[in-house]
């Protein structure tokens, strides 16, 4: 593999090349941390350390989850889906997605208590 590129000596990206493999760097920010390495130091000093930016980070996490869970469950009380659903399926569909919920949630939310 080669080596991560910069912003400033970035290939220029076209489209319409096949062979092209360096994707441009706007498309994917997840990363671009790893470019600025003191201003996220700076950062996560400002925050308290990286300590409370983890737990702050695996909190959101959680609260998305939660809030995303919650609209599954609107969703399977709506009058389209009692309508399409006959009785028993739907309080099994309602209990799969409390129990995924409940597996997924429950591991993090004691790696947060500690």
């Amino acid at each position: 593999p080669e080596p991560m590129q910069g912003p400033s000596n970035h290939p220029t990206f076209n489209p319409r090349n096949q062979n092209n493999n360096n994707p441009p760097q706007s498309k994917s920010l997840g990363s671009t941390a790893l470019l600025f390495p003191k201003v996220i130091k700076g950062v996560t000093d400002k925050l308290g350390g990286l300590v409370k930016v983890y737990r702050l980070h695996s909190t959101m996490g959680v609260f998305t989850f939660a809030l995303a869970q919650c609209v599954v469950l609107l969703g399977l009380l709506s009058n389209w889906w009692t309508k399409q659903v006959p009785g028993l399926w739907q309080y099994l569909s309602m209990l799969m997605a409390g129990g995924a919920a409940a597996l997924i949630l429950a591991p993090v939310a004691q790696r947060l208590s500690k």
